[in-house]
């Protein structure tokens, strides 16, 4: 809420773009997320404010911002659009998860480039992962449990 509102007009700055709308906060999300292609927003976890302090969840602000300056979100459309048009082709979807895993390593950079501390942004994204192991999955991806059938003789 208005403890990340403050922030990300920081994140913002530090990149030199303007600030638009705010960020949302969703209790289905386990990680921080920027999402949208004309108006990117960048979406928190609702409870993450119990979990970080104000320097982390700056650097979270700040990485989600540097997906939207650098239009990571389109770049990642074109990846799926030339997957789904040459899907039987291997490299492809090479590429895609190469170019996925450059543009995480883009942000980070930035992070810890502007913020001077690699080791404790790590630390922190340790402790993200480990969010994402704790919360039940969403409901999308419940699988319902069918009774046993007896097998014959």
């Amino acid at each position: 809420g208005a403890r990340g509102e403050g922030r990300g007009v920081g994140a913002a700055e530090l990149l030199g773009v303007q600030r638009g709308r705010g960020g949302f906060e969703a209790g289905i999300m386990s990680v921080p997320r920027s999402l949208g292609l004309r108006r990117p927003v960048i979406i928190l976890p609702e409870d993450i404010g119990w979990d970080l302090d104000d320097d982390q969840l700056e650097s979270i602000l700040l990485h989600e911002t540097a997906h939207v300056v650098h239009r990571d979100h389109w770049v990642g459309l074109l990846a799926r659009l030339t997957a789904v048009m040459l899907w039987w082709h291997p490299l492809v979807h090479r590429m895609n998860r190469r170019l996925a895993d450059l543009r995480e390593e883009i942000c980070d950079n930035i992070v810890v480039r502007q913020r001077g501390n690699g080791r404790g942004y790590a630390h922190m994204l340790v402790e993200l992962a480990a969010r994402t192991t704790s919360r039940p999955a969403l409901p999308a991806a419940v699988r319902w449990k069918l009774p046993r059938q007896e097998a014959k003789p």
